[in-house]
């Protein structure tokens, strides 16, 4: 089942305004995960990332938006495949470049080489 975030819709209850400083959430907005998080995120190729995967057949899948997006900066930074997965789950910085609620996070390597497979083919 594909999943893919609207961005133009607001959340009604952000984390990140529940965890962070006014202060803070200012530092990261105005340092890349912010700029990531505001123009990149949205410029993902999600639909070819989604091609091959039924809209209402299936497990849930990962958000689109942020799968594509932690492939960019698994390239940018040059992170191995574990280390990616790491980044993913216990680094803020990427939670919030990838609009992704820092709870109940799962991503296993085998399961990031798959869409690093589909992302290549596509």
């Amino acid at each position: 089942m594909i999943i893919r975030n609207d961005f133009q819709q607001n959340r009604l209850f952000g984390r990140v305004d529940e965890i962070l400083s006014s202060k803070s959430k200012a530092r990261l907005e105005n340092d890349w995960p912010g700029i990531f998080r505001n123009s990149f995120l949205r410029m993902m190729p999600v639909e070819d990332l989604g091609k091959g995967f039924s809209s209402d057949m299936g497990r849930p899948m990962k958000e689109h938006y942020s799968i594509c997006g932690l492939l960019l900066l698994k390239d940018y930074f040059g992170w191995t495949t574990e280390e990616t997965v790491d980044q993913y789950l216990y680094t803020f910085k990427i939670h919030y470049a990838l609009m992704i609620e820092p709870d109940n996070l799962y991503l296993g390597t085998r399961t990031l080489e798959r869409y690093m497979k589909i992302f290549r083919k596509n």
